[in-house]
């Protein structure tokens, strides 16, 4: 259960900044690029929400074990998990008919 709350942070992440930080769009071509491709702003979000979660970790037990295997575990993890999230969110809003609603 904690993975699937990794991957579902890493992805709200991955969301958050490709489609809600507009400030870092325009700086750098590198960064511009990172922030199209879903799969590799998901790869960044995966070690930085594993890495939030073993800053929780950290203080709630005052221990950290973390690990750089499972951080890039976890990166991988991210942009896999983002891309099919992306891709199914795209699929479906691409099928579904727009809502007709009725003026009173």
């Amino acid at each position: 259960m904690e993975e699937l709350l990794i991957l579902l942070a890493s992805y709200g992440i991955t969301f958050g900044l490709q489609q809600k930080a507009e400030i870092l769009r325009g700086k750098h071509k590198l960064l511009d690029q990172m922030l199209d491709c879903t799969y590799c702003t998901g790869f960044h979000s995966g070690y930085l929400a594993y890495g939030l979660k073993k800053m929780i970790d950290l203080s709630q037990t005052g221990k950290m074990d973390a690990s750089v295997a499972e951080g890039v575990t976890y990166a991988f993890a991210g942009s896999a998990f983002s891309y099919l999230a992306d891709s199914v969110g795209r699929y479906l809003e691409s099928n579904s008919d727009p809502l007709d609603i009725e003026e009173e």
